[in-house]
């Protein structure tokens, strides 16, 4: 049997998102086609499901909000710190290994380290 109306659509009549023209048109289809009733009846049922969804103790926030803050933002502040970490050892070995004479080198490297020094004793007073 062939439906006029697919998963993606049903989704989003689900949502309120299809033109009112579309909607009525789903809305009809629905209550001829039960095979399509019943995948919409457990498209609701998901998302009232995923809605509720809360931590153990139900006192939290929701699930997901959850486990943003307990895995995607520390794997991004990780993430970040490494990449960090690998540009600036990129940057080290660049500049050892450049063909500047020694003295430059060694009087931008005295200049970067006072800097570090004098605003790591800022940050301690």
């Amino acid at each position: 049997m062939k439906h006029e109306v697919g998963s993606e659509e049903l989704m989003r009549y689900l949502d309120g998102e299809l033109p009112a023209g579309r909607r009525d048109a789903v809305a009809a289809h629905l209550e001829r086609c039960t095979e399509c009733h019943r995948e919409f009846v457990i498209y609701q049922r998901m998302k009232e499901d995923l809605g509720a969804m809360t931590t153990n103790d139900g006192s939290g926030p929701a699930l997901w909000t959850a486990i943003s803050r307990r895995i995607a933002q520390p794997a991004g502040w990780l993430l970040m710190t490494g990449g960090l970490v690998v540009l600036g050892a990129w940057g080290v070995w660049s500049w050892i290994t450049s063909p500047e004479m020694f003295w430059r080198k060694l009087a931008v490297g005295a200049v970067v380290v006072a800097a570090g020094c004098r605003y790591l004793l800022n940050q301690l007073t």
